[in-house]
């Protein structure tokens, strides 16, 4: 049994050890003539290349353009853009089939990042689908434009189809799972009835965050249920602005988490939760959208849910709709959030049941009217008094920083009677933020909206401090919003994260302002940054701390080893981390995280004691090493 062992552990470690392969394609290369392992001697159909390639295997894809339609047939398989100029074109006049531009089936762990997907017409049509039982499955980076559901009319007028650049479509035996979708580019298409994003039932634990959404005609993102509904999702981070229908629309979906998107300027509803169960929407921005704010039931009832701590400003801006819509719901509650306009429409309630609605804020420079249950109300005062809601709810101008044509701003300022007016019996979690990254509560007490007023500071920020090597110099900014009574700045940094020096000071501008600061000696290791920022009374608020590694050696370091909870990827110079596997001594992918950047922290938390492999993937190709978990 032990000579078994030995040898295959001997085995694994030859394949952990063994550099996966990089193909590369290009316009000038040759699917006859070239191998495809350098750009020189590339292939030219990407297609060959996919098929050429095996589990671990990434295909490159040169500056060109590429009229292909791709299909995955392997799992375990990166494809990726050399550049914004990495181009993948549907022929935009040539007659082709609806189907997908690049198709993932019943594959898994596949990557695709880097790609310009464009001029995809038909009804149907789509830039990537994915279907069957696939897993593992990470878009980022990609572009997307003229995915139009039309072809060769141009005529947008009579909507008889749909196209989606993004389609995700799981089928009723078996659920697509672990689907992320991050940085994307999605603009200028003429969807149909489709969107940008669409989650199509049997789908689980899928993530939508930090893509920006734009000039569409039809909606952002969808989630919409099937013989099974979409479940275990989050929409996070998006910035979903100038399409024509509502930004992200819910139509039968579970436990799903809407926070910290920003959605401007949209023809439809900002949030339209049409049907669903256990959705939680907080900490969202919404200005300017033609439909309501936030909208609940429609085609079915939202059950289960919660509405709190979003801030909103002048959305239904046709004078029909409310900032709060609700047709149909139940066990739902409304809580800690801001809505204003100036249309005078701030809530319309048609039905519920368990409907909970309280400690939010309602304002309004027009006639404010409140209607419940077919009852109209032309204060807060009478609705709440007849109707039992909002009983601790407040009436009155929120005091946003700006709300002015190109100084729309959320953060509240003092004179917010938002602040500390939330429901005091609040619970967040542990990693929740507020709309623009900072601390959820200050105080005890909650504050209403999505933005939360640092009290103890006299500054509050339009971004966080911020840090970031870049070509062996740490680039460090931060945004202010508003600087009352602040002195100057200081940019620290600590090798032990207690002895702090202070490498960078600069006095305060006294308004809104960027500010810029550099670290041009680095120090070779893990190194900590934080901003302080110091008062006119001398009184300092600390920042999150900032952790930039450099290895000034060309080796690649990997610590602690033994590790408890954590191991850190340091990369030499010039060289980058793109991907982290870890392997069991059994040869069993237990971990897999897409991190990039000059060094990574992988969490390993979630594994039990023992031996194992990791595979790490950088510039100069992939290695292997051991590692012991304590």
């Amino acid at each position: 049994m032990k000579i078994l062992h030995g040898l295959l552990l001997l085995l694994f470690t030859s394949f952990a050890l063994s550099a996966q392969t990089t193909y590369y394609v290009s316009n000038l290369g040759s699917d006859v003539l070239n191998d495809g392992l350098t750009d020189s001697t590339a292939f030219q159909s990407i297609q060959f290349a996919i098929d050429n390639a095996t589990e671990g295997d990434s295909v490159v894809v040169l500056e060109g353009i590429y009229f292909e339609r791709i299909e995955f047939s392997t799992s375990g398989i990166v494809l990726q853009g050399e550049s914004s100029n990495s181009i993948l074109s549907g022929l935009t006049f040539i007659p082709l089939p609806a189907a997908p531009m690049i198709s993932i089936h019943d594959q898994s762990d596949i990557t695709i990042r880097g790609l310009s997907i464009e001029s995809n017409e038909a009804i149907g049509a789509s830039g990537i689908g994915v279907t069957g039982s696939s897993s593992g499955v990470l878009l980022s980076g990609n572009e997307f434009s003229d995915i139009n559901y039309y072809f060769f009319t141009g005529d947008s007028s009579n909507v008889d189809g749909a196209s989606y650049p993004i389609l995700i479509r799981g089928d009723s035996l078996n659920p697509i799972d672990d689907v992320t979708i991050i940085n994307n580019v999605i603009r200028d298409s003429e969807l149909g009835i489709g969107s940008g994003i669409e989650v199509v039932g049997n789908v689980v634990n899928y993530s939508i965050r930090n893509n920006d959404i734009s000039d569409l005609i039809n909606s952002g993102i969808a989630i919409v249920g099937g013989a099974s509904n979409p479940t275990s999702g989050s929409i996070t981070g998006n910035n979903i602005r100038q399409n024509t229908g509502d930004a992200i629309v819910l139509d039968g979906a579970g436990s799903t988490l809407i926070e910290r998107n920003l959605i401007l300027n949209n023809g439809g509803a900002a949030i339209n939760l049409a049907a669903g169960d256990n959705v939680t929407v907080r900490n969202n921005l919404i200005s300017a959208n033609d439909g309501p704010a936030i909208s609940l039931g429609g085609s079915g009832t939202a059950s289960n849910c919660v509405v709190r701590n979003n801030s909103t400003f002048n959305n239904g801006i046709d004078s029909t709709q409310a900032e709060l819509s609700i047709s149909s719901a139940s066990s739902t509650s409304v809580i800690n959030n801001i809505f204003s306009n100036v249309s005078g429409r701030i809530l319309a309630v048609a039905s519920g049941s368990g409907l909970v609605l309280d400690y939010n804020l309602y304002n309004s420079t027009g006639s404010p009217s409140f209607s419940y249950d077919g009852s109209s109300y032309s204060s807060l005062e009478d609705y709440s008094s007849t109707e039992g809601q909002d009983t601790n709810s407040i009436f009155g101008d929120p005091a946003y920083t700006g709300i002015g044509t190109g100084s729309l701003n959320f953060h509240l300022t003092m004179a917010s009677p938002a602040i500390n007016a939330g429901d005091p019996n609040t619970v967040i979690g542990g990693d929740e933020v507020d709309a623009y990254g900072e601390l959820r509560i200050f105080d005890d007490i909650i504050d209403i909206g999505a933005s939360e007023f640092p009290d103890v500071l006299p500054v509050t920020y339009l971004s966080p401090f911020k840090a970031n090597l870049i070509n062996d110099i740490v680039q460090m900014d931060w945004h202010t919003a508003e600087e009352i009574n602040s002195d100057h700045f200081q940019v620290q940094r600590s090798t032990d994260l207690e002895n702090w020096t202070t490498i960078v000071s600069m006095p305060s501008v006294g308004e809104s302002h960027l500010y810029e600061a550099s670290d041009r000696e680095p120090l070779d290791g893990t190194t900590y940054y934080r901003l302080m920022q110091v008062d006119l009374d001398g009184t300092t608020d600390l920042s999150h701390i900032e952790i930039i590694s450099v290895n000034k050696s060309t080796e690649t370091r990997i610590f602690p080893n033994p590790t408890a909870s954590w191991l850190r990827i340091e990369a030499g110079i010039g060289a980058t981390v793109s991907e982290v596997r870890i392997f069991d001594l059994t040869g069993k992918m237990i971990m897999r995280s897409f991190d990039e950047g000059s060094n990574v922290t992988v969490d390993l938390t979630q594994l039990s004691t023992g031996t194992y492999v990791v595979q790490y993937r950088t510039n100069e190709g992939v290695k292997a090493t051991k590692i012991q978990k304590n």
